[in-house]
């Protein structure tokens, strides 16, 4: 059963260390995004993220924002000290800051192929 859905975008421009002119309505988007996981991480502190994109993500992923300019490190999993993972797509790389600014303790994400039917 889903209890909470909420949809957020994934541009890079949420994590404010790869902004330059951080303007109001970044700020301003970046904080309902925010607010959105941290209702969604009610309760259980966990939550599922669907994202475009092939393959799998490991639970215990760690990536980085590097190749947009910023060595900022996430984790999908607050208590994981996983391995970094270079190639991890946009959206699980904003799933995961969204979970450390939500405090949840994690996400799974689940990537669904851009053309998937149901």
């Amino acid at each position: 059963m889903i209890v909470r859905a909420a949809v957020v975008p994934c541009p890079p421009l949420l994590v404010p260390e790869l902004v330059v002119a951080d303007v109001p309505e970044v700020r301003s988007v970046r904080r309902t995004c925010v607010a959105a996981a941290a209702l969604l991480a009610q309760g259980s502190r966990r939550w599922i993220a669907v994202a475009p994109g092939f393959g799998e993500v490991a639970d215990d992923s760690v990536g980085t924002f590097r190749s947009f300019g910023v060595d900022v490190r996430v984790r999908l999993d607050q208590d994981t000290e996983g391995d970094l993972d270079q190639n991890l797509p946009l959206p699980v790389l904003i799933a995961a800051w969204l979970r450390e600014q939500a405090r949840a303790l994690r996400v799974s994400v689940h990537l669904v192929a851009p053309d998937a039917t149901i």
